[in-house]
């Protein structure tokens, strides 16, 4: 009998880690059509907690393989408001206290988003490509622009 629970279990586990692996789609506004909206792949376990001036709750499956949100937003200047904390217990954490963040995302673009510890890398698409890198900002002391299109700015 025991010999054939282990196995069970071992794909009741895997069916469940899979199952983690979610992203939480949030649309801003329903009517927008596919060319009126930025589709962002937002790769970070932090919260969102204020979109161009509203008060938002977005935030990705507390899931522990969660692969963060895709966001459908109006394009254009967008300014975010950032909490949470990013980092691991070996190489310390990065904590995010209404950390504003701002970038232009045009409509029709889709374009990930990757937050590690202080600094946030923009890739067109939804890729990390280096030849799809928009640009990365540090966010120690301000949001200041390091690298853009793979060049050094500073």
């Amino acid at each position: 009998m025991k010999n054939k629970v282990f196995p069970v279990l071992l794909v009741f586990i895997f069916m469940l880690l899979l199952g983690s692996c979610a992203t939480e789609m949030i649309t801003f506004d329903e009517s927008l059509q596919e060319n009126e909206y930025a589709l962002i792949h937002f790769n970070a376990r932090l919260e969102i907690t204020e979109f161009n001036g509203i008060a938002v709750n977005w935030k990705p499956p507390s899931a522990l393989l969660s692969s963060g949100l895709e966001l459908r937003i109006p394009g254009g200047q967008t300014h975010f408001t950032l909490n949470g904390r990013v980092g691991t217990q070996n190489m310390g954490y990065t904590i995010y206290r209404d950390v504003p963040f701002v970038f232009n995302f045009e409509n029709g673009k889709e374009y990930s988003l990757f937050v590690n510890q202080n600094l946030i890398s923009i890739y067109d698409g939804k890729s990390s490509s280096t030849k799809n890198h928009i640009v990365t900002f540090n966010m120690n002391n301000g949001q200041k622009s390091i690298y853009e299109y793979g060049k050094r700015v500073q």
